[in-house]
């Protein structure tokens, strides 16, 4: 196993512009107690800027949205501030990281201020990767993207790998659901 160094945190200031992506199959709405701020998606793709500040407001409430890259740190509007640094200093630096290595295959090395994310990077993932990449995606901090990403391509149009969505329906192992159901059914028909 090779050691990972540790990148030093740079410090970030809270007015610093940062877009978020959706990464979620429907809406999303969301607003601060002190409803100074508010965020509302429609769909996958929707972005919107918000500051540091507010970003590490958003985490304290919203972490797992974060952590399974629902809601997507996109894009850093500062010239010395990168997608990394923001990951680091919010403490989800696993996610990126497997989220470089997974989905985008490139050495974190690479990743560098001019280096942005779009939730149809899981969509292109999803559908080129061949499977021995897709079952090392499905171990990794970025498998609940991936599942909902998947499903939600096999809904809209029927078109993923049919082993692909075998894994999926075995990760998922519930019985009773419908849609998988479905899923086994059309496999074999």
């Amino acid at each position: 196993m090779s050691e990972r160094k540790r990148k030093k945190r740079i410090s970030i200031d809270k007015e610093t512009e940062i877009f978020i992506q959706s990464n979620l199959g429907g809406s999303f709405f969301w607003e601060d107690v002190h409803k100074t701020t508010f965020i509302k998606f429609e769909k996958r793709g929707d972005e919107e800027t918000v500051t540091f500040g507010e970003l590490r407001t958003m985490l304290s409430q919203l972490r797992p949205y974060f952590t399974d890259m629902r809601l997507i740190i996109s894009d850093v509007l500062d010239e010395d501030v990168s997608i990394m640094d923001v990951a680091t200093a919010l403490h989800i630096e696993k996610t990126y990281e497997d989220y470089f290595e997974y989905i985008e295959d490139v050495d974190l090395g690479s990743v560098d201020n001019s280096t942005t994310i779009a939730s149809s990077d899981f969509e292109y993932f999803i559908k080129e990767s061949d499977i021995e990449d897709y079952k090392k995606a499905l171990k990794s901090s970025v498998k609940n993207p991936i599942i909902e990403n998947s499903v939600d391509i096999y809904r809209k149009d029927r078109s993923l790998d049919g082993e692909k969505m075998d894994l999926i329906s075995r990760i998922i192992d519930d019985k009773e659901d419908l849609f998988w159901n479905d899923v086994k059914a059309s496999q074999e028909g």
